[in-house]
């Protein structure tokens, strides 16, 4: 792996590619976020398969080309290692709260940063709800550990559960997500669900406001690799929240009674997602102002915006990732938890997505 300042800063530019990517997609739009949870439109689902369909095959790459291999078993050993204490029950239980809160604030852990830099109206009030929901688990966690405390084991795989080998079942997953991305492609064309978005002010590929949603999937989970390689790690974000909250709550008395907070304070392994979602903000600002679509996307209320990132990052760190750590690399590696959390989320969301259309039809 590289030294320290050269894995940030190309954390940094991993991160603006992501942001770019996000931002193309229009899935850092509300509406998007809101319409996918109560299935009348299904761009973030395009994106979201597109982009686990690729992590799943630079994976299987990696365990397959002899030289790599090293590389996919510390990833995924160090995975399996953040996962020691946490059980099924959990798991479900935070990604439901996830799920939620996606809904009602109509963003995620990775993609508010996208939409601070596009100037999504709603975006701030997110993310301090997401600072908020880092603390209040901080302050909890211990009594959720104990609440939902289960009988120590190892964390298991899917393809250890099932005893078939990696490559083979990753390559079958990656068969059915991305045939599932087809079929809704053939009947939801990516033009029809954008609303006139897809029509740039230039004839530049960035100039264009909007990219078809499996191009910016593929390119989200290519930045697997440069991760990977750089700082021996997988796409993630819920963790940089943890990360600069501890710069000013974790001080020296402090250490102690925040225990949860301490353990991310320091190091490159912590840092480094830092430097990522920064990059995300950037990223999406460039690519925004490269369309002159910057700050035309509408918001959610202030309210449901701080509340629903409280719930999603609360349902993060309870579940031990979000959308991208569980969703696109736990998931990728074939985690089992990864594997009950993600329904979880969608479950979650959905819940809340039809309750919140059912309120403001009510209203």
């Amino acid at each position: 792996m590289a030294n320290g300042m050269v894995q940030l800063v190309l954390s940094l530019v991993a991160g603006m590619t992501f942001g770019l990517a996000v931002e193309k997609s229009r899935v850092f739009e509300p509406a998007t976020i809101r319409d996918q949870f109560v299935y009348s439109r299904f761009i973030m689902l395009k994106v979201f398969l597109s982009a686990l369909t690729t992590s799943i095959i630079c994976f299987c790459l990696l365990a397959l080309i002899p030289p790599t291999r090293k590389h996919f078993l510390q990833i995924r050993q160090g995975y399996l290692a953040c996962l020691t204490r946490k059980g099924a029950l959990v798991a479900v239980i935070g990604g439901m709260t996830l799920g939620a809160g996606m809904a009602l604030s109509a963003s995620c852990p990775g993609i508010v940063l996208a939409q601070i830099g596009t100037l999504v109206p709603s975006s701030v009030y997110t993310l301090l709800g997401c600072f908020a929901g880092v603390v209040i688990y901080a302050l909890t966690e211990s009594s959720v550990i104990n609440l939902f405390a289960s009988t120590p084991r190892r964390p298991q795989t899917v393809d250890r559960y099932l005893g078939i080998p990696y490559p083979l079942l990753g390559v079958t997953t990656a068969v059915l997500t991305s045939s599932v991305v087809f079929i809704f492609e053939s009947l939801f064309p990516w033009q029809t669900e954008y609303k006139g978005w897809n029509v740039g002010s230039g004839d530049s590929f960035l100039s264009q406001r909007s990219w078809p949603p499996y191009m910016s999937g593929i390119l989200i989970g290519l930045l697997q690799v440069p991760v990977i390689f750089t700082v021996g790690d997988t796409v993630g974000g819920s963790q940089s929240f943890c990360t600069l909250l501890s710069q000013f709550l974790v001080t020296k008395n402090m250490e102690q009674r925040i225990p949860y907070l301490a353990q991310y304070k320091r190091g490159i392994d912590n840092w480094w997602q830092v430097l990522f979602v920064l990059g995300a903000v950037g990223g999406a600002y460039i690519s925004a102002m490269s369309s002159s679509s910057l700050g035309v996307a509408g918001g959610v209320p202030p309210t449901a915006a701080f509340v629903g990132g409280a719930l999603m990052l609360y349902g993060a760190r309870m579940a031990g990732g979000c959308t991208s750590g569980h969703g696109l690399s736990g998931f990728g590696l074939m985690m089992a938890l990864s594997t009950v959390t993600v329904p979880a989320m969608f479950a979650g969301g959905t819940a809340m997505g039809f309750l919140v259309r059912y309120l403001g039809n009510v209203s």
